[in-house]
């Protein structure tokens, strides 16, 4: 199906894929049969939508430039956001993750990572601003631990153990900047080439490096 405008990112909560549409905002739709989905309608935020995440019956939109949103995907009566809050150094990039102490999002925007406490998904609490050495291109959250593919500086393992105060406890360097990161299970996948200069979008080339998460060996 056609979109209303250019999807920039999207994720999917039961039958229903969640879209980051630049010019709608966030495009909710049917997909309980893929062969034909259905548009259930679209939430208006206030810039252009950059990044959607979602976790459990929640969904969180951030826009550019620096709107943070929290939707409840079970409210279909009224498709308004539940939050809505304006955050520091313009995220393009929203990640969520599940910890034993709280649920946590981390906004990446401008080579920072902003952490914020989901315990009252009504009301987000900022809890740290945590900058890094390189570009901070993505991010992936598995539970308290955030894996940051960080440009020429490689893939940063930044600990939110204490959400209030991140703090590196891995890293992995490549030869070529590290453009992007995902988690599996005890795998890690990162994507290394050229970064993008100036009004070229790719450099071509490129490659993706499987890691597995080393363990310490039981005494």
């Amino acid at each position: 199906m056609k979109t209303p405008g250019q999807v920039k990112d999207v994720d999917v909560s039961g039958d229903t894929a969640v879209l980051a549409d630049h010019m709608s905002g966030v495009d909710l739709v049917d997909v309980s049969d893929v062969r034909a989905p259905a548009a259930l309608g679209s939430v208006y935020l206030d810039g252009y939508s950059r990044d959607v995440a979602v976790l459990g019956p929640l969904a969180y939109a951030v826009d550019d430039p620096s709107g943070f949103y929290v939707l409840d995907l079970a409210d279909t009566g009224s498709w308004e956001p539940m939050a809505a809050l304006q955050s520091a150094d313009g995220p393009r990039i929203v990640q969520v993750s599940e910890t034993a102490q709280r649920p946590l999002a981390v906004l990446l925007g401008h080579g920072t990572l902003q952490v914020y406490d989901l315990a009252t998904p009504a009301e987000p609490a900022y809890l740290s601003t945590y900058a890094t050495p390189g570009r901070a291109l993505r991010v992936a959250l598995d539970g308290p631990l955030a894996y940051v593919a960080d440009g020429d500086h490689g893939m940063l393992v930044v600990s939110l153990e204490d959400p209030a105060a991140p703090r590196v406890v891995g890293s992995f360097r490549t030869a070529d900047a590290v453009r992007d990161v995902a988690v599996d299970g005890d795998l890690t996948l990162v994507a290394v080439g050229v970064l993008p200069r100036g009004i070229r979008r790719s450099m071509g080339d490129g490659e993706v490096l499987v890691l597995r998460r080393r363990t310490t060996p039981s005494p």
